[in-house]
């Protein structure tokens, strides 16, 4: 029998990263039933915690990111917090699980990133406490950051380079990891929240219904990734959600705006709502806040197809068979549309065409997310499973 701790943002109140954790242990259990596993949160959060929709202080700071000036702010308060993580006893907590496993996972999400060191000092920190007690540990599933500094690259390429394997989601992470790193080598497999179906069961409403989801993403954030010269203004941001709200309307179509979790997310979707109702669209709803991926899958199992700036309202839809249209504010939402050959499902929402959306949603409304593409990445994301029990 082997016990694997399985590591990630695993009680983060976006569900999506939730979703992520519990499609890894499903998979390592289903290739080896006699397998235990160990969760651990990186960021120290506990399981017995909960969710909050309401930010708090160290989600509202992170969000000022694409404030100009802020970067090197947020970098040193990222070290204040992780320190302060330490002198709070997280690495003896984290030493302690170690000790009873024989095996970390690190994986899936979007954790190969900078974001002012925030990721590359959490997971130096863990791998530090692994290789002290000569534990093997993978990188699994992960995406991968458009740019890291010098320091972080510095504590992560040092963190890759004695991973017993690396395997990425994606063809864009694999890309810019070779630019980061040329001498590591890696897999590309696929997120294992693909399988999200079968852990997380719901039952589903007929296709015919026809209430589209939108995926609703806060200002901030999108913000950390447009250029410059693209970034939107509050009202801006607002007017744009809005018009696509109308232009839906205008062809008959009923909506409910939803959140994979994210506090930021949820407050801008409520934001929407209220306005729709002060202007009498009586065709939007807003879905209940998710504090659990079943709570999730439950809301997207009503939608006859979504159209979400969240890369795992997308993934997760499909794992259910419900098509999506993407709104690309990271290019890991393109990315994920060109592994499944679905890149004229994507638009931009720098230059977001509300008519154009619209035409897109009601096209692909009822219409089912190819079973075909769903076993292909299935399969590939079976291979982070097998390479880490191969591997040992």
């Amino acid at each position: 029998m082997k016990r694997i701790a399985v590591a990630g943002e695993i009680y983060s109140a976006n569900v999506g990263d939730r979703a992520i954790h519990g499609c890894m242990l499903y998979l390592l259990k289903m290739l080896d039933p006699t397998v235990e596993t160990i969760s651990i949160d990186i960021s120290g959060r506990l399981a017995n915690a909960g969710t909050k929709h309401r930010m708090d202080l160290k989600q509202r700071i992170a969000l000022l990111k694409a404030v100009p000036g802020f970067q090197l702010p947020l970098l040193l308060l990222n070290i204040v917090y992780q320190q302060g993580k330490i002198l709070s006893g997280q690495s003896s907590r984290w030493r302690r699980m170690l000790e009873t496993a024989d095996v970390l996972v690190i994986g899936g999400g979007q954790l190969l990133m900078d974001d002012g060191l925030n990721f590359p000092l959490k997971l130096s920190g863990l791998t530090r406490q692994a290789q002290s007690l000569d534990l093997p540990y993978h990188i699994s599933a992960c995406g991968v950051g458009e740019s890291w500094s010098k320091w972080g690259r510095i504590l992560l390429r040092k963190m890759l380079q004695s991973a017993y394997s690396i395997t990425l989601r994606d063809q864009l992470s694999q890309n810019r990891l070779s630019y980061f790193a040329p001498d590591l080598a890696s897999q590309v497999t696929a997120d294992p929240a693909i399988w999200a179906a079968e852990v997380y069961p719901v039952e589903l409403l007929s296709r015919t219904n026809d209430c589209i989801g939108i995926g609703i993403i806060n200002l901030r954030e999108a913000n950390s990734h447009f250029p410059r010269g693209k970034q939107f203004s509050k009202s801006a941001w607002t007017d744009q959600w809005l018009g696509l709200i109308e232009v839906l309307i205008s062809n008959n179509q009923r909506m409910e705006l939803f959140t994979t979790g994210n506090p930021a997310d949820y407050a801008f979707a409520v934001k929407l709502f209220d306005i729709a109702q002060e202007r009498g669209w009586n065709q939007v709803s807003l879905a209940p806040y998710p504090n659990t991926p079943l709570m999730l899958m439950t809301s997207l199992s009503s939608y006859s197809m979504v159209a979400a700036a969240r890369l795992h309202a997308a993934i997760l839809s499909n794992a259910y068979g419900i098509s999506s249209v993407g709104l690309v504010w990271d290019q890991k939402v393109k990315a994920y549309y060109a592994e499944t050959d679905r890149l004229d499902l994507c638009f931009n929402l720098t230059q977001l065409d509300p008519d154009e959306i619209a035409q897109a949603c009601i096209a692909l409304r009822g219409q089912p997310f190819p079973d075909a593409k769903i076993d292909t990445l299935k399969m590939r994301s079976f291979e982070n499973a097998r390479v880490i029990l191969e591997l040992g």
